[in-house]
């Protein structure tokens, strides 16, 4: 029984998560088609970003052990954190000859950033339904 115990209690928080990401996204689109203000869209985007930046790391420990696409997505993440911090450096510096590198970030980041969000939304679900077949 504490084992079944055990696999509820992340099971409560992905479900908690995956649902607080699917309303974070719903929102964004709906103020973004509604009020067409795209600096809005661009605002909820970043609270998504930020959420599920906070959710990876906070379920980091459990998922240690389903190294698959995790790994993948840790990967990609800690590559454009890593790339982020040294346009920062460099901007700091004032390395001018480096702006057009920032600007391939940000074109980067804005490009995957849609697509990094539905690919963790995909990696919660999926997790979430392995916990309900453990439990089961």
């Amino acid at each position: 029984m504490k084992n079944n115990n055990n696999i509820k209690q992340p099971r409560i928080l992905l479900k908690l998560d995956f649902n607080i990401q699917i309303l974070i996204a719903f929102l964004s689109l709906v103020c973004a088609f509604i009020y067409a203000e795209y600096f809005l869209f661009i605002g909820i985007y970043f609270i998504l970003g930020a959420w599920q930046l906070l959710s990876f790391l906070v379920h980091l420990k459990r998922r240690i052990y389903n190294l698959g696409v995790i790994r993948n997505y840790a990967k990609i993440i800690l590559g454009l954190f890593v790339l982020g911090l040294l346009c920062v450096i460099f901007n700091f510096l004032n390395w001018r000859f480096l702006s057009v590198y920032i600007f391939f970030y940000l074109f980067v980041m804005l490009l995957s950033g849609p697509v990094l969000a539905i690919w963790y939304m995909v990696l919660t679900y999926n997790d979430l339904q392995s916990t309900k077949d453990r439990i089961n």
